[in-house]
């Protein structure tokens, strides 16, 4: 079906009704999914998830009721409630949270800030504390962390994966927002696609800041608070700056 003024046509299918108008298309499925078309990138609804992807720069923003997911050039993001993780394409991860900030490298080293004090581990597999208000390190022996919750060989990636894989199958499906007789749904988020200039975290994520706020140089913990550095009493240490009283 086809009109001239606005000039845009449907197409009518068994499982879903498809617009077109120009170079854009949407699809609306009969399961109530939403799929939005345009040349800069794609919106995809599907119940209370959505995924954005632009293609230049390449961005792909997955959106859930749990956090948000960002994923670009620079490595993977996560952001849900107080917590933020990064996994940089470079092997590196940070994590920051209620209980600090731990920045992990590929080569084994690990640094861990926290209200406490700086926990480093080295990577020959050294341990170092130093304790908030103090600037010379401690040794710490893998006897004084107590058993290890987790005895064993670590797990590989792929044992992983399979965990995750046995749970979710045997998790309970979990209903979706009611739907109307039309396929509508009025509790679903609402879906704006941003422009071809807006940046990554525009439009349905207007409320969270973009994959800047973990993977630029805000986050690099440099040469914070090293062995015989003094340690101040405080908050817990940020990123790029001593532990502040």
């Amino acid at each position: 079906v086809a009109w001239l003024n606005p000039t845009y046509r449907a197409k009518i299918g068994e499982d879903s009704v498809s617009y077109h108008r120009g170079a854009t298309v949407t699809h609306r499925g009969v399961d109530g999914s939403l799929v939005h078309h345009e040349p800069h990138g794609t919106v995809h609804q599907d119940g209370a998830a959505i995924i954005y992807h632009w293609c230049n720069p390449n961005v792909i923003i997955y959106q859930t009721a749990r956090g948000v997911v960002y994923y670009d050039e620079a490595g993977l993001t996560y952001r849900g409630g107080d917590q933020i993780a990064h996994f940089a394409a470079n092997g590196e991860v940070s994590y920051h949270g209620p209980g600090g900030v731990t920045h992990q490298y590929p080569d084994g080293r690990v640094n861990h800030w926290t209200s406490a004090g700086v926990l480093y581990r080295r990577a020959d597999g050294s341990v170092v504390y130093t304790p908030t208000g103090e600037s010379v390190p401690r040794p710490v022996t893998a006897g004084a962390l107590g058993d290890d919750p987790f005895p064993g060989p670590e797990l590989s990636q792929e044992q992983v994966l399979d965990m995750v894989s046995q749970a979710l199958a045997v998790a309970p499906a979990k209903k979706g927002p009611a739907r109307l007789k039309d396929g509508s749904c009025p509790r679903c988020p609402s879906v704006v696609m941003p422009g071809p200039d807006a940046a990554p975290g525009a439009g349905g994520l207007q409320a969270a800041a973009g994959p800047q706020a973990v993977s630029g140089p805000q986050v690099q913990p440099g040469a914070v608070a090293q062995p015989g550095t003094v340690v101040q009493p405080g908050a817990v240490a940020q990123p790029g700056a001593a532990v502040q009283p």
